[in-house]
């Protein structure tokens, strides 16, 4: 004969399940999705600007279009001879009037030159703005820059 179950069999039943699904909730491996940082697809640079300043002073490597943004993914900046200073700014113009600073100022000379390269852009401009490198020194200053625009 079979025995005939209780009601608190039945309740036991039903906890022994709470307590099987609760442990499992808790010490189950949890799928947790990351913040995005950056925007949602990375930026190649397909573009390249080269510089050849013969004298200190501004000189602008892309021209701002309205509505579109510079985005660079590095630079490579040499001297000719004596060591120099380069600073990439960002501004409106031909020589970037009222420039926003992307570097400091950043020493270069012939035995030592100044490279930062990734594959995907890294810093970009507000829209509209031209991108600057102004030079400090006696010497040519010849180099290279990676951007996108857009």
């Amino acid at each position: 004969m079979l025995p005939i179950p209780r009601w608190k069999d039945g309740l036991l039943w039903i906890f022994g399940l709470l307590l099987a699904a609760a442990f499992l909730g808790v010490f189950a491996p949890e799928e947790r999705s990351s913040a995005q940082v950056g925007p949602p697809n990375q930026i190649l640079c397909n573009q390249t600007a080269i510089l050849n300043a013969a004298a200190a002073g501004t000189t602008q490597l892309v021209t701002g279009v309205t509505g579109q943004r510079v985005y660079m993914c590095g630079w490579h900046f040499t001297t000719t001879t004596t060591a120099g200073t380069f600073q990439l700014s960002v501004g409106t113009g031909a020589t970037c009037t009222t420039p926003t600073n992307f570097t400091p100022a950043v020493a270069v000379s012939s035995t030592a030159p100044s490279s930062d390269h990734i594959e995907f852009a890294s810093l970009n401009s507000a829209a509209g703005q031209s991108f600057c490198v102004t030079t400090v020194t006696s010497a040519t200053i010849t180099g290279q820059i990676w951007f996108s625009q857009f």
